[in-house]
């Protein structure tokens, strides 16, 4: 929750850093079609009001070193990525062969977001979640879905966890 009085843009960018894999300077908010491109003004000066959806875009000059990039994003990609990368991807329960199918943006859904719609799908607790590529543990829910190559159509493995 943002206070729209004192926080500026950049204050909301720099609590997006964890959970969207991007540095401040390469994000960019968009209200609408509107870029909101000046950090230092306030959520409330732009209009922004309770319950709005802002659309946050990552962005990279053009003459970005690859190695400066955010792992997971290729240096091939343009300057500005469409904020509409939206792939599909199916989970299927392992002990019950439940199919499910998330809609995400690979370069800013992190694993414990796509845990969370799991729970919201399936009704298995994210603490009780163990998600996998090609027999290969998902283990870093902060890592994005990009930067373990989840692509368009792939399947993963989920397997429930219980203690006794």
């Amino acid at each position: 929750l943002i206070d729209p009085y004192v926080e500026t843009i950049a204050d909301m960018k720099a609590l997006l850093v964890g959970s969207s894999g991007l540095p401040v300077n390469h994000q960019v908010f968009f209200l609408g079609d509107n870029e909101l491109d000046d950090d230092t003004r306030t959520a409330l000066s732009y209009g922004i009001q309770d319950g709005d959806s802002l659309r946050l875009e990552p962005r990279f000059s053009p003459t970005q070193s690859p190695s400066s990039r955010p792992s997971g994003i290729p240096s091939t990609e343009p300057s500005i990525l469409p904020s509409a990368a939206k792939i599909d991807v199916v989970v299927q329960l392992l002990t019950g062969g439940d199919l499910f199918v998330l809609t995400i943006d690979p370069y800013l859904t992190n694993i414990g977001a796509m845990k969370m719609m799991l729970e919201v799908e399936s009704g298995l607790p994210v603490d009780h979640q163990r998600l996998f590529k090609d027999r290969k543990e998902l283990d870093d829910d902060s890592a994005t879905a990009s930067s373990y190559g989840i692509l368009d159509g792939i399947l993963l493995e989920l397997e429930p966890v219980f203690w006794p």
